[in-house]
């Protein structure tokens, strides 16, 4: 009897991101991604404990895509700077990841993925090392709010804004957020 194939954890969810990609987050089905990698659903099945799990390795992953290619991108920028910009980019050219992790309903956790991370890597930004942890926090909430309305223009319009419109753009609303947050009534 010859050996059985074996379909690997990282198949799938490479399969599965494939088909968001090129076909949206409805085509998340296992029939789907079964068909993708050419075999029947059980391997989905004996890989994953259910489909939430899956879902939730897609998540991580495409989680991973953003912060490694698009947040992390470019060492040279101010880290405040990239955050926002990193974002922006990968709505406009991830667009089916960017609406299956913050459009499709499914994943609505990562409204501040991880807060610590990112408020470590602004920390790191020189202009906005003599804000305290905590302003900090509470500024890149409000600039969180700013990065994701203008993500959403552009994971719709891909062509609303050209890069150097929208590095101008996040470079004012972080010097408008940080002067308000270093002047603020009573302080």
């Amino acid at each position: 009897m010859p050996r059985k194939t074996q379909i690997h954890k990282n198949t799938i969810i490479d399969a599965a991101i494939d088909l968001i990609k090129s076909e949206g987050t409805d085509s998340f089905t296992t029939r789907k991604i079964s068909a993708k990698i050419n075999c029947s659903t059980q391997p989905i099945y004996s890989q994953f404990k259910s489909i939430k799990e899956l879902e939730n390795a897609v998540t991580k992953k495409i989680y991973d895509i953003m912060v490694n290619d698009y947040l992390l991108s470019n060492e040279n920028e101010d880290p405040f700077l990239r955050l926002c910009i990193g974002y922006v980019e990968f709505a406009r050219k991830e667009r089916n990841l960017f609406k299956y992790l913050y459009i499709s309903g499914k994943n609505l956790r990562l409204r501040f993925e991880n807060p610590d991370f990112e408020i470590s890597m602004v920390k790191r930004g020189n202009k906005m090392d003599q804000l305290d942890i905590e302003t900090l926090k509470i500024m890149y909430e409000k600039l969180s709010l700013f990065k994701h309305g203008l993500a959403l223009i552009m994971n719709q319009n891909p062509n609303a804004f050209t890069e150097n419109q929208i590095t101008e753009l996040v470079v004012e609303a972080i010097e408008a957020f940080s002067y308000f947050e270093k002047n603020k009534w009573g302080k």
